[in-house]
């Protein structure tokens, strides 16, 4: 239920790991948390109903062969199925199985990549505005952080929560231009475009601080083809049909000999075969279990400290741009007493 209400708030379902979280998850008892955690998996909510479907027509199929109910009140004989065909299909379907988890991976592995690429250049884009176009520092801080979270939202498909996010980090005028904006992370782009191109910084400059917009609109777009190719519908039907046929027809075949165990092992197989397949539905679709809200705050508060790092620090806290004034002195200064002992 949590997990469902985060979901339908657009807020992150996955935690930031860090260094406690790290040795919590590499702990010597993770296996018997993981046992006594089995009923609040989600990916056991979201397999339960067919593998209790399953689980039926195995105890079905028990009560038909140890009864022969079937024959004595219809004349039907239920077939017994050889274990052949599924000792052959078998490693097929874990092929089948491995290559769907596997290209899953590497969509939720290449979009966690594109919002690390944002994050490093969004603080990049930052320094380089406080170094070199200070003056149009603040503009650039709100609306670069305005980029992250509308892209976050726009993927997520949550436009109704961008004026949540940005009015924190945006002026109120500025808030409405971008909620009226059809496509609003490219609307901060553009803002952003702008902003470079009136500062005082020199063209060279200003073509390094637009470089990194480039790489911007570069990951929003692999976002985007992300978010709107999956993997081909053929194969994820097809892995989803033949899992569902082989775990449905492998109790006719384990229940003349197994007895009424055919019902616990069949629900232990189908749990871990349907489990699997389910992680790979899951982050085939990345920025649904991405940290992306993590993301967007570790980024607003990075710029955050490089803009007061220009704006608010004192003599008490002196800022880099004094820190190096000082040592250039120090140098001068060294210069001249090494010139005057000569």
């Amino acid at each position: 239920r949590e997990f469902r209400d985060r979901l339908a708030r657009g807020v992150d379902v996955a935690k930031v790991f860090d260094q406690n979280e790290w040795r919590r998850h590499q702990m010597r008892t993770r296996y018997i948390r993981a046992i006594f955690t089995v009923f609040r998996s989600r990916v056991l909510r979201n397999v339960f109903w067919t593998v209790a479907f399953i689980a039926g027509v195995a105890a079905a199929a028990v009560h038909c062969y140890s009864t022969g109910v079937l024959l004595t009140n219809y004349g039907i004989t239920l077939p017994v199925l050889p274990m052949m065909p599924f000792n052959i299909t078998a490693a097929t379907l874990g092929l089948l199985l491995v290559f769907r988890t596997n290209s899953s991976y590497g969509r939720f592995d290449e979009a966690r990549k594109l919002w690390g690429l944002t994050l490093n250049r969004l603080r990049d884009v930052n320094r380089q505005c406080a170094t070199w176009a200070n003056p149009q520092q603040p503009a650039l801080q709100r609306w670069s952080i305005a980029f992250a979270f509308a892209l976050k939202c726009h993927i997520r498909g949550r436009p109704d929560l961008v004026e949540e996010y940005t009015a924190p980090v945006l002026q109120p005028q500025e808030v409405a231009a971008l909620t009226n904006a059809v496509h609003m992370p490219l609307y901060c782009l553009q803002v952003m475009s702008e902003v470079i191109r009136t500062s005082d910084a020199n063209p060279y400059y200003k073509a390094l601080m637009d470089a990194n917009l480039t790489v911007f609109n570069d990951t929003l777009g692999a976002c985007e083809r992300l978010l709107r190719t999956p993997i081909p519908l053929a194969y994820t039907r097809h892995t989803a049909r033949a899992l569902i046929i082989w775990l449905t027809l492998l109790p006719i075949a384990m229940a003349p000999t197994l007895g009424w165990s055919t019902v616990p092992a069949i629900v232990m197989i189908s749990f871990f075969m349907l489990g699997v397949e389910e992680i790979g539905v899951e982050i085939e679709e990345p920025f649904t279990v991405l940290p992306l809200d993590a993301i967007c705050n570790t980024a607003s508060a990075n710029t955050a400290e490089l803009l007061a790092q220009n704006v608010e620090w004192g003599p008490e806290k002196p800022s880099p741009a004094d820190m190096a004034e000082a040592a250039k002195k120090e140098v001068i200064g060294r210069g001249a007493s090494e010139k005057g002992r000569g």
